[in-house]
């Protein structure tokens, strides 16, 4: 037996219209029964495919994303070469201007002459090396440059690459949204398909709400786990700290 909303009389379960004040009586929302788990096992486990599919082209752009650190990370060998050799440069004028400085003269014409000779001789070496440090400069900076503008396609590559992947993945969700649709919107990815699927083919739950639930559950204890993981991580280095500090302590109360 139901009640009217608006004068609190009771009216008849197929009553259309409150007897005592003629309200109208608002039809009952239709119950919504979920399938049952046998049903539900063939849905999931091909949305289950799909989201696996998914995952192994994340995969494929997460090493993609990896690969291109690493080409963004190691600096051609090239660039080293050439700041060895500037250094080598700049000692070589710092050599010259010293060994320059050491000679004097005597003031006269022929001390004048015999100290521009003896400069001719000691710039001689320095300037032959500094040409070819010069010309070696030239030569690796180029390859340097070369290298750099190889490096960058090859990051500019990768990154053709996961938007290629990204592509990939909306057009293989949008064919396959009639199969996924089965599982929540949250809940549309590897671990949680997986997951539920589980926990419907061991009988752990009937329905998708059921399923979804245990995941949550699950979810928070893997947080949990990780939360004392860390701490246990940081009260052992917090201990081996102490440690080294009582040994310490005991050398330097033993001097």
């Amino acid at each position: 037996m139901a009640f009217c909303v608006k004068c609190g009389a009771q009216i008849a379960d197929d009553a259309k219209f409150c007897p005592n004040c003629g309200e109208k009586v608002a039809a009952a929302p239709p119950v919504v029964k979920e399938p049952d788990r046998e049903a539900l096992l063939p849905a999931v486990s091909s949305a289950n495919d799909v989201c696996q599919e998914i995952y192994k082209m994340e995969c494929k752009k997460d090493a993609f994303n990896q690969k291109k650190k690493r080409i963004l990370s190691m600096l051609p060998s090239e660039l080293f070469v050439f700041v060895g050799i500037c250094i080598i440069g700049i000692l070589l004028l710092c050599g010259w201007s010293h060994e320059l400085k050491i000679l004097k003269s005597d003031g006269t014409f022929i001390g004048w002459f015999k100290n521009a000779f003896k400069e001719i001789q000691v710039s001689f070496p320095f300037i032959l090396v500094g040409v070819i440090d010069f010309v070696l400069g030239v030569i690796f900076y180029r390859r340097y440059q070369s290298a750099e503008k190889k490096r960058r396609a090859k990051a500019a590559e990768m990154d053709a690459q996961m938007k290629q992947v990204d592509d990939d993945i909306d057009l293989y969700y949008a064919k396959n949204y009639d199969i996924i649709k089965v599982l929540p919107p949250d809940y549309r990815y590897a671990l949680a398909s997986d997951y539920i699927l589980s926990t419907l083919r061991n009988r752990r739950a009937d329905t998708i709400k059921e399923a979804t639930n245990l995941f949550e559950d699950q979810l928070h204890k893997w947080r949990m786990e990780q939360y004392q993981a860390e701490i246990l991580n940081r009260q052992q280095a917090m201990n081996d700290h102490l440690a080294v500090l009582d040994v310490a302590a005991i050398l330097l109360s033993i001097r």
